[in-house]
């Protein structure tokens, strides 16, 4: 137990340093940071995270994301509604046929609730 709480706050000061970094020093951290947080959240839940591609696009600098209920207004704002793939090719074909590609396929990961 000792080893699962020493990487909760090893996950957490990196959480805590990625935040007050100014932006531009965030967005090089991003990937190697971002993926340590990852890591160290995801070592200490018993259960499995679970990960899909889905579409998005921008709706007034708001990122929305496809529900699947057609084309017109099946855009939602919270991601635990949108249609999730396990393929991004698949992704990228729905957003092609349905979207002409407007928008963008993104790889998301939810975490199991606490």
């Amino acid at each position: 137990m000792e080893v699962e709480n020493e990487k909760l706050e090893d996950a957490r000061t990196l959480a805590a340093y990625w935040l007050m970094a100014d932006p531009n020093e965030r967005l090089k951290m991003w990937q190697s940071d971002l993926k340590k947080i990852c890591e160290s959240l995801l070592a200490v839940t018993e259960e499995k995270p679970e990960s899909g591609w889905v579409i998005e696009k921008l709706n007034h600098s708001e990122t929305i994301y496809w529900a699947g209920r057609g084309m017109e207004g099946s855009f939602e704002r919270d991601v635990n509604q949108a249609i999730r793939f396990s393929r991004a090719e698949d992704a990228a074909l729905v957003l092609s046929w349905l979207f002409k590609g407007e928008g963008r396929v993104a790889e998301h990961v939810w975490l199991p609730k606490a």
